[in-house]
């Protein structure tokens, strides 16, 4: 009976490292973001993401097709007639169009400050980066792989707690 117990064990302990899920392999070394949280994993869950205008605020992102290692400028703008408040400048993510859903391409500590930032009528906030793994990686924010040709987004989540704004753009081999 305890043969019979420990080779059911032993074989549920094969099968589990079969079945398990991928990652990588010890020779791939450590992830670049082994810790860290995907950053607006759940924003479609959570938030309401309006395309380019959204809770008095325009989002866009210039140029619209990027090369990879190209730059590329997010701009934040208030739309609205009056000075409004928004959250600090690190609650944006990127994520990429991938089997159906969008997908987190940075990853990042959870956790932000509670910073009100005043944004007066028609002024502009802006992020620049490049299309490629060191250039997205800033503000203790790291991306978490090469950035592949497709369809991308920018979301900025400092709105409130419910609205999102973000722009669509696409990254071309070069």
């Amino acid at each position: 009976m305890v043969r019979v117990a420990a080779l059911s064990l032993l074989c549920v302990l094969v099968l589990a490292g079969c079945v398990g899920p991928a990652g990588p392999s010890p020779s791939d070394g450590d992830s670049p973001c082994a810790g860290l949280d995907p950053v607006g994993e759940n924003l479609n869950d959570g938030y309401n993401v309006s395309y380019d205008r959204g809770g008095g605020f325009s989002l866009s992102v210039t140029p619209g097709t990027v090369g990879r290692g190209e730059r590329f400028t997010a701009t934040l703008r208030n739309v609205g007639e009056k000075t409004q408040y928004r959250g600090t400048s690190r609650k944006y993510a990127v994520h990429r169009w991938s089997d159906g859903g969008w997908r987190p391409v940075l990853a990042g500590a959870r956790g932000y400050n509670a910073t009100a930032v005043s944004q007066a009528p028609n002024e502009t906030f802006t992020w620049t980066f490049a299309a490629n793994r060191s250039g997205l990686t800033a503000n203790g924010i790291e991306a978490c792989g090469p950035i592949k040709p497709g369809r991308y987004r920018f979301v900025y989540f400092g709105i409130d707690n419910s609205t999102a704004v973000g722009a669509r753009f696409t990254v071309t081999e070069s």
